[in-house]
């Protein structure tokens, strides 16, 4: 009886140490590799890499791999957790030159004034309507065409939360955009939707049988002058009746082919509540 107790007893000793090992073990983190920035350049810099493709017909376009050591470092101007889901799995960085739109493979973790520094080499970029944008490796779609695949943020990117850091936008009127613009955060004053607009809502929400879909609106000054906005049908807010007001207007500044888009990144910022254009 002795014996039996004495080798149970020896048994309960050896499993704890046994398990106690692998738990030091399996604890024991590999060692991080710290963030080493590339040497900086500028987004129209890295734009300008893909400068031959947008001359071929967008049937002919192929992808651009990064292979230089650079950097950007920039601003986020809008991200896809604050922009009432009008975004998804991506944000725009914009640095003194200009901005650009980036994809990532998860969403989050960036929020807007935040300052980033994404190395990119290794990365690609690419177009959608000849709007340039950053992203992962390249792959065919079901339609055969290229898209990339999103940037890991924790192997690419090193954010930094900068205390009271603010990215205003620039005060442009409808006939002031240009490509310079692209991808920046802008604000458009005395703006109202077109007339024939009006009673329509952002875009098609998710209802019973009814898939949710993005919608082109346009938005026009007092003298003719107009632009598109473009909305998710996800977003919380594809459902809202078009305010028929006229006031300001401020948001990322997109394009699809020949015609400029902008884009909200927070509802609020929005403010369409004084008389209409004459």
């Amino acid at each position: 009886m002795k014996r039996t107790k004495l080798n149970i007893l020896s048994l309960i000793l050896f499993l704890t140490i046994a398990f106690s090992s692998c738990v030091t073990n399996n604890e024991d983190a590999p060692p991080l590799e710290p963030f080493v920035a590339f040497e900086k350049a500028s987004i129209t810099d890295v734009k300008e890499l893909y400068a031959d493709q947008l001359n071929e017909h967008w049937t002919n376009r192929e992808p651009v791999e990064i292979r230089y050591e650079w950097s950007i470092k920039g601003i986020i101007i809008a991200d896809d957790k604050t922009s009432n889901g009008n975004f998804y799995k991506e944000a725009y960085v914009q640095d003194e030159s200009g901005g650009i739109r980036v994809t990532f493979l998860s969403t989050g973790g960036l929020y807007v004034n935040d300052s980033v520094i994404i190395n990119l080499q290794g990365l690609y970029l690419s177009d959608y309507g000849d709007f340039i944008q950053l992203g992962g490796d390249p792959y065919f779609d079901d339609s055969n065409n290229y898209r990339l695949t999103g940037i890991d943020k924790h192997k690419y990117l090193k954010r930094t939360v900068i205390e009271g850091q603010k990215q205003l936008p620039t005060e442009l009127t409808i006939d002031e955009l240009s490509e310079e613009h692209m991808g920046t955060l802008i604000k458009l004053k005395d703006v109202q939707f077109a007339n024939f607009e009006l009673g329509k809502t952002f875009a098609t929400p998710e209802e019973g049988d009814t898939e949710a879909r993005s919608e082109n609106r346009e938005l026009e000054d007092c003298n003719g002058n107009d632009i598109i906005v473009r909305s998710s049908g996800y977003s919380t807010f594809a459902g809202t009746i078009l305010p028929e007001g006229k006031g300001s207007f401020v948001g990322v500044l997109t394009k699809f082919n020949s015609d400029y888009q902008i884009q909200i990144r927070h509802f609020d910022e929005v403010n369409l509540e004084g008389p209409r254009c004459n």
